[in-house]
């Protein structure tokens, strides 16, 4: 599954609106070229004014059409405000995790980024799958971990709350 995380970033004060507006878009599942809402976060810790959200897409081209899409609207994802800044980065799931489901997972999330060293990949996949199943009780709130297809080599993990959610792996 190819993702994309793009941050939203506002006034502390034009978050609940670029909100309403992000879920209005979002909402239109007849829109293939919108990819899969698969989550929305806000930031109350760290950069405020910040939305996250994460969409899914089959393949790489749909991601690309989606971007092209975005980078010639003057209005990308029905955004008119003027103080919104726009950020993309794109990720590939883990191959051996079953894409998330969009859903309610409890009330805070935690979503971490580690830098991976050249080559680092490999053996990082490798890690993690040998270490699901026997780290089960404490991984089980695990969303999705995925890698990163541009800009600095790192994975990208989302947490929800343990209690709420299920690691599920093929």
């Amino acid at each position: 599954m190819i993702y994309e995380m793009i941050r939203f970033r506002t006034d502390v004060l034009g978050v609940p609106a670029l909100s309403r507006l992000l879920k209005a878009r979002f909402s239109d599942t007849l829109n293939p070229v919108a990819g899969s809402l698969t989550g929305v976060w806000r930031t109350e810790i760290g950069e405020l004014g910040t939305l996250l959200l994460l969409r899914s897409f089959s393949c790489q081209d749909a991601l690309l059409k989606a971007r092209h899409r975005t980078l010639e609207s003057r209005t990308p994802f029905g955004i008119k405000m003027n103080d919104v800044l726009i950020e993309a980065e794109a990720f590939e799931g883990f191959p051996f995790l079953k894409p998330p489901e969009f859903g309610e997972c409890g009330g805070l999330y935690e979503i971490r980024t580690y830098s991976l060293k050249a080559g680092g990949l490999e053996p990082t996949l490798k890690a993690w799958q040998s270490a699901l199943k026997p780290a089960q009780a404490y991984t089980r709130h695990l969303i999705t971990n995925m890698f990163a297809l541009d800009g600095a080599s790192r994975i990208c993990h989302i947490w929800g709350d343990y209690t709420k959610v299920h690691l599920t792996y093929a």
